[in-house]
């Protein structure tokens, strides 16, 4: 992962027409997760979806790997996420269900 000294542009999609509502940025010391909004094309209304990049050393990404991610990467969990914290090489998942 290359520092930039420069804000640059995240690209959360491939297709450049289609319009997503950023809802959340969480950022631990050298990863991050992005909340997104989108309209779900089958069933016609707005779900959630979260993508995560950055450094990977310690699997903070939870990806099932220790790589590195320099781009935004969609992030699957089997629970309904209320809230995402990040920490130093860490992230945690708030869910609400036992």
């Amino acid at each position: 992962i290359k520092e930039a000294l420069t804000p640059k542009q995240i690209n959360f999609s491939q297709n450049k027409n289609e319009k997503i509502r950023i809802c959340e940025i969480v950022t631990g010391r050298w990863h991050n997760f992005a909340k997104i909004e989108e309209k779900s094309r089958i069933e016609n209304k707005l779900a959630f979806q979260y993508y995560c990049w950055g450094r990977n050393s310690e699997g903070q990404l939870g990806i099932g790997n220790d790589k590195n991610q320099k781009i935004p990467n969609l992030f699957t969990f089997d629970k309904k996420i209320k809230q995402i914290g990040c920490g130093f090489n860490h992230t945690i998942f708030l869910t609400g269900q036992k």
